[in-house]
């Protein structure tokens, strides 16, 4: 028993499959109540069965981070790759995210277009109703003026 749970914790049920792996589970949840079961090796079984549920909760965790970030590379793509131009800015106005045709529209590097305030470009006389509109969508006021 003392041996399983070295061999669980130095990762030997990382080649199992999922479904192996649930049935190692089961296997050492049934052994838990056993007539013959010691203070000891029921608390041995439990690390054992905690250990193996700590393995599965990995790989669900793991998996998901892998479908995250293939969602946010196809977003990113979508978004640099539009012909629409795309600029995400904070609540002060200040460029947080620029796509390529954004970029060749202010005729900025996009790179350089990031961390800038975007009233630059924004005529004189319309500056202080582009903040607003701006902090007013960010604050989920959609119907701005």
């Amino acid at each position: 028993m003392v041996e399983n749970l070295k061999m669980s914790v130095a990762g030997c049920y990382e080649n199992l499959s999922d479904d192996e792996l649930r049935a190692e589970l089961e296997r050492v949840v049934a052994k838990l109540d056993a007539p013959d079961t010691t203070v000891f090796s029921r608390m041995l079984r439990e690390l054992h069965a905690h250990q193996l549920e700590l393995e599965m909760q990995h790989r669900e965790l793991q998996k998901t981070q892998r479908q995250l970030g293939e969602s946010r590379d196809r977003y990113f793509g979508l978004y640099e790759s539009s012909m629409l131009n795309h600029l995400s800015f904070n609540q002060d106005g200040v460029v947080m995210e620029a796509n390529l045709a954004a970029s060749a529209l202010i005729g900025v590097d996009k790179f350089d277009l990031i961390g800038m305030p975007f009233v630059n470009w924004v005529a004189r006389q319309d500056r202080a109703k582009f903040i607003c509109h701006v902090r007013q969508y960010l604050s989920g006021d959609v119907h701005t003026s």
